[in-house]
């Protein structure tokens, strides 16, 4: 009964978290809902690419580079892909494109609280993350389509994360192969994103 008890308070606490986190980010990223494109890759990933970002040239998407030229070296698939499902729902309306951006941003920032409050007070892990959403380093991200890269990375790297943590506590093949997914949808996030499994041994070599 105890047990049931704490899980219903902890639950209900986390909704407010993710409430009050909704808060914050809306309130302040919200204006950029009624930005226009800033011409700044805005109009080579997107608006000169209504050909290219088609789901019958998905194929295409995942064999080519972030710009679709010779010359570009970065491999970023599902900003491309997600900049697809945006052009399917909202076609050339920016407002949708920077919702999915602070959508995004939302996401990973309760995520950052879930890890967090996992060992340390749900209070401060609240605190952490609200300075995170106010933080002024991070509006780029948020603000300008094209950042958005940066949130799918961290999205995807967290998620990976915490089903790895579960595929360690469980050893059920389900967590493992859906940390297998977030890890490969983190590296086509980002290239950078190519020191995450790195990160994640070390992390069970230290703490498992």
């Amino acid at each position: 009964m105890k047990n049931k008890l704490r899980n219903l308070i902890s639950n209900h606490f986390n909704l407010f978290v993710f409430f009050t986190l909704t808060i914050v980010v809306f309130s302040l990223y919200g204006k950029s809902l009624f930005f226009d494109w800033t011409y700044l890759d805005d109009d080579v990933l997107i608006l000169d690419k209504q050909d290219y970002l088609k789901f019958s040239n998905i194929k295409e998407i995942f064999l080519s580079n972030v710009f679709g030229s010779n010359e570009d070296i970065g491999y970023r698939p599902i900003l491309n892909v997600s900049f697809l499902i945006d052009n399917c729902i909202y076609g050339l309306n920016p407002f949708g494109y920077h919702l999915t951006n602070i959508l995004i941003f939302l996401s990973s920032v309760f995520l950052i609280y879930l890890i967090f409050s996992y060992k340390h007070d749900r209070i401060l892990s609240l605190l952490v993350c609200m300075l995170i959403s106010v933080h002024p380093i991070l509006g780029e991200i948020v603000v300008w389509i094209p950042g958005r890269n940066d949130s799918l990375l961290v999205l995807f790297a967290l998620m990976s994360l915490c089903l790895f943590h579960l595929y360690i506590k469980t050893s059920k093949n389900f967590f493992l192969i859906f940390h297998t997914i977030s890890l490969l949808l983190c590296l086509f996030s980002k290239e950078t994103a190519i020191v995450i499994p790195f990160l994640l041994l070390l992390l069970a070599l230290c703490f498992y």
